[in-house]
Formats: C-alpha cells, structure tokens, sequence
C-alpha cells in the first residue's frame, strides 16, 4: 500500500507499507522523501519515526535541482551515453542505438522553452527504459548464477521510492534509474533483492548475507546508494 503526506518543512513524503520491513526506513529522494513501513505499523507511529529524524531529513534532502537540457547537457553513464548537438536543420531529431542517443537541435534553439524540455526528458528517460530492458534482466542472470539464486520473473520498474524489489514470490523489480549509477552500485542493488530471496527482512543475516557477496562492503556501499541522486 501506497500513500503521500505533506509536510511543511519535507515537503512531499512518499510512504510504503512493505510486508518485510521491520523498522521504518528514510530515503530523501529529488522528488521528496520515501518512507518504507512495517505493514501493521499505525499512523502515529510514523509521526513519531518522522520526528525523531526530521533534523536529519532536513539536512539531508538533495539540493540537486533539474539542470537545464541544452547543448552543454551530457549523460555519460556506464551504459548509457547522451548528448544534444547542433545542427544545421530546422527540425529536432534523435538517433539512437544500444547504450548511446544522441539529439540533434537547431543551432538557435530556445531551450528555456517548457515543453522542449519536457520532450528531452521524455525521450532520454523512453531510452533509459529500453536500455534497461536488456542490461539489467542479463546482469540479473549473470549475479545469479555466480551465486546460485533462483529467481521468478523480472521487471523493470518506474518507481521512485525504491532501486529494486524481490516479492514474497522471489519476483525481482529493478528501476530502470539503476542505469544511472556507477556499476558499483548497480550491482550491489541486484545482491541485495537476490539475497532477500533467502532473507526476507533486514536481520543481521541478511546484512551477513550480503557482505559475503560484496565484500565486506554492504554498509558502505549502502551509504553511497542512499546518497546517489539521479535527477533527469
């Protein structure tokens, strides 16, 4: 279950009820901070989990905001690669391939304008999809047989609040934005919902768990992944 609440000092709060959380968990995110729940915890609970770090939560919301897409934007991403470039056309075209687009724009094109920009992200974030749509179920494949999961099926999610997810049925969902951060972490995503397979909660045998498979480094590379801001 899924609901919103605003406040006036976070701003927009994004909450989850999760079947395997244990404890209330904070992610502040560029569109606002995402709250993950246990299932049966009551409003008032939340209000006291939310108090009790909103010092923190203020500190800590991005400062990111969208930059403009223009011919300085660039996107180099392990498997990503963007770029605008000018042309000496009238029209805007775009031409893409596997792991690479590239936009080409009228050498005075106006990029202040509102609805250039909403096309720009729309085709970047159409092309990140597609990309996913490959990368990701194959390195799925990849962690798992190194590590011996056995999963079900696998989606690639639009969600905001979560890089991935495993089901109570072993179901993985990836956010395509995993395309978006160092391989690093991208992989330490796809460990860390393949070992909710044999761990449903964050207990300390899954954080044991998933150490083994990182190198010692879960925590570390959980910081990063909470810090990381992907902001299109």
């Amino acid at each position: 279950m899924k609901f919103q609440i605003k406040d006036e000092e976070l701003g927009v709060i994004h909450v989850q009820r999760r079947h395997n959380a244990k404890r209330f968990n904070f992610r502040c995110a560029a569109d606002g901070i995402h709250v993950s729940m246990p299932i049966d915890a009551t409003k008032k609970e939340l209000d006291e989990a939310l108090n009790s770090v909103r010092p923190k939560l203020i500190a800590a919301r991005p400062k990111t905001e969208q930059r403009i897409i223009d011919f300085g934007y660039r996107i180099d991403a392990p498997h990503f690669i963007f770029g605008v470039h000018p042309c000496e056309g009238k029209g805007v075209t775009a031409r893409s391939e596997f792991g690479k687009m590239d936009v080409y724009c009228p050498k005075n094109t106006d990029f202040s304008q509102e609805h250039i920009q909403q096309w720009l992200r729309k085709v970047i974030v159409e092309a990140l999809k597609r990309n996913a749509k490959i990368v990701l179920p194959l390195r799925l494949m990849e962690l798992a047989a190194k590590h011996g999961f056995k999963y079900g099926e696998v989606r690639i999610s639009s969600a905001l609040g979560s890089w991935g997810c495993c089901t109570g049925r072993n179901n993985i969902r990836l956010s395509w934005r995993l395309l978006m951060l160092p391989e690093v972490l991208m992989d330490y995503v796809i460990l860390h919902e393949l070992c909710h397979i044999t761990h449903k909660d964050h207990s300390p045998n899954f954080w044991a768990a998933l150490n083994g498979l990182v190198g010692g480094d879960a925590k570390e590379l959980q910081r990063q992944l909470v810090a990381s801001q992907i902001v299109i």
